[in-house]
């Protein structure tokens, strides 16, 4: 395993920067807070760095995955992972640690991460996912995750419909990441003349959601956004788009999210053609309730609070991602600039006790009343230690 590195007197946590040292705040047995633990950058890698940390600070991942690291090949990813948050969540005497082992393990696998150039961290963190999904359900033949609820369909066709892929999905997938990560939705493709119709599912593990509307107007807030998202688009004389019917091509499309997960994950498309960032400011609320904004009703309680998210920096020919998120083991916001931690409050990125979202890309939502215990954290530092010393 990576080994971490000594800060010198003069770290963040050392200094006296919030009226008295972050140090002197934290159990005296420990001289750094559990999960406020920085990653090296080796070369434009925050993005990456990014991702990590959000994913680190959902806790429900953290505790599955360290729960069930000895079903995990030792040279697979999800291993890899479980090292690295492993050095990231009980620290005693470092400030940060080298991804490096994961970071390689990932190139290994893709060529799409094998140069030291900026990526996107919505690409990354999907495909993260996507691996976390693929080896975790190697190892078991139980079901892993829980019949996806829905809000109710509007006719028994769509109901049969959406338990055929259900069931294949189970077949296929069954992994615990589709319980934690996935958002489901129902796509409609009609003929405006014909009447013909179309009726598909997919999931997702995260929600792309569009920041410009199609007359260049600004959406203006997360909640906006969803309800643009699924609102109905037609598509006149475009191309692509022909009845497979009548041949007309006067068609409308429609996504309409219908089952939601324990943990929600938006993005926003901020980047368009040509390496244009639309980089108006999208509200993002401490709060989201979306049992306001699905179209289909009939469903459990859906609020959600913000536990976490990426803000970009635009530097000189380059953006920098940074990784804003509440630690579940104290509950306090840190920003994580890569190898630099440091407690938010009275910094640049809040103003009058609100948290700074301008200039967000990936935002994570937690289910509202889902709450760490004292006896997960405990679990979560033991299993940590375990993977430590192997």
């Amino acid at each position: 395993m990576k080994t971490f590195y000594k800060t010198n007197k003069n770290s963040i946590f050392n200094r006296n920067v919030f009226g008295k040292s972050l140090s002197s705040q934290l159990d005296k047995k420990a001289k750094y807070c559990n999960g406020a633990i920085g990653l090296i950058n080796n070369g434009n890698i925050c993005y990456f760095n990014s991702v990590i940390q959000n994913l680190k600070n959902v806790y429900l991942l953290s505790k599955y995955l360290l729960s069930s690291y000895i079903f995990f090949d030792k040279g697979g990813f999800s291993f890899k992972y479980c090292e690295l948050l492993s050095n990231l969540i009980n620290q005693d005497k470092y400030q940060y640690t080298d991804p490096g082992e994961l970071l390689s393990k990932l190139k290994e696998i893709s060529s799409l991460f094998r140069f030291e150039e900026q990526n996107d961290c919505c690409f990354c963190i999907i495909y993260i996912l996507n691996l976390l999904e693929k080896e975790t359900r190697k190892f078991t033949k139980q079901k892993m995750f829980k019949e996806i609820q829905t809000y109710g369909f509007f006719s028994e066709k769509e109901k049969e419909l959406f338990s055929k892929y259900q069931n294949k999905l189970y077949e296929r997938r069954n992994s615990p990441i589709i319980e934690l990560f996935y958002v489901f939705q129902e796509n409609i493709y009609k003929c405006q003349k014909c009447q013909y119709t179309n009726i598909s599912f997919q999931g997702t593990n995260v929600l792309n959601l569009p920041i410009m509307k199609i007359n260049n107007k600004e959406i203006k807030s997360i909640e906006e956004a969803i309800s643009y998202y699924q609102k109905e688009q037609n598509h006149f004389n475009e191309k692509d788009f022909n009845c497979p019917k009548c041949s007309a091509n006067k068609i409308t499309t429609q996504s309409k999210i219908i089952s939601l997960p324990q943990v929600l994950i938006i993005n926003l498309m901020r980047f368009g053609e040509k390496k244009i960032i639309y980089n108006h400011n999208v509200e993002a609320p401490n709060f989201l309730d979306m049992e306001n904004l699905i179209m289909n009703r009939n469903y459990a309680n859906y609020k959600y609070e913000l536990i976490g998210f990426i803000k970009y920096i635009e530097e000189e020919n380059s953006v920098h991602n940074i990784a804003i998120c509440k630690n579940f083991f104290d509950n306090v916001w840190y920003v994580y600039d890569d190898s630099k931690i440091f407690n938010i409050n009275n910094s640049k990125y809040i103003s009058n006790h609100n948290i700074d979202t301008s200039n967000g890309l990936l935002f994570f939502y937690g289910r509202k009343g889902e709450y760490i215990t004292e006896e997960t954290k405990d679990f979560i530092i033991k299993k940590a230690a375990e993977i430590r010393k192997e």
